[in-house]
């Protein structure tokens, strides 16, 4: 069956759909993004925190440093989706870009005068921002992780 129209392979019509290796490398990428950001947000994250004897405003300007370039990489892996995504999946990755764009342009500027601020040896009020960014970034593992399945699924169904 045809995931996207809903027809059956016995009715499906002459034009052909996208290439295999479309699903595929669409469902590779985006699993390997999602894995990407988990492991950096929900382990690298918090476990550098652990870390006894490194001070706190060293522990935040790596953390600056990181989700930087964290962003960055993740930027091109969502031009790559785009780009290899077949049309019908192609939503994901944009929204997910959306999502990206605005943990960047409008938490992350808050967040970090925040860190410069506690770098500077100011004790600051708690915020509720943390939480945002997390549950933006869960959204977007989700996210990810709907477009890998559903890309491998559709991979799997044109070679059977």
């Amino acid at each position: 069956m045809n995931l996207f129209t809903g027809q059956a392979a016995s009715r499906a019509t002459d034009v052909p759909g996208p290439h295999p290796w479309r699903y595929l490398t669409t469902g590779v990428v985006s699993t390997a993004a999602a894995g990407l950001l988990f492991g950096l947000s929900f382990i690298a994250t918090p476990a550098k925190f652990m870390a006894e004897t490194v001070p706190l405003d060293h522990l935040l300007a790596v953390g600056r440093v990181t989700f930087r370039a964290s962003a960055a990489a993740e930027a091109l892996l969502l031009l790559a989706l785009v780009i290899l995504a077949p049309k019908g999946l192609r939503r994901w990755p944009i929204g997910i870009a959306v999502v990206l764009g605005a943990q960047y342009w409008l938490l992350m500027p808050v967040l970090d005068a925040r860190a410069l601020a506690v770098m500077a040896g100011e004790v600051l009020p708690p915020t509720v921002l943390h939480e945002i960014w997390i549950a933006a970034d869960l959204m977007r593992i989700a996210a990810y992780f709907f477009l890998g399945v559903t890309a491998l699924r559709a991979c799997a169904a044109t070679r059977a």
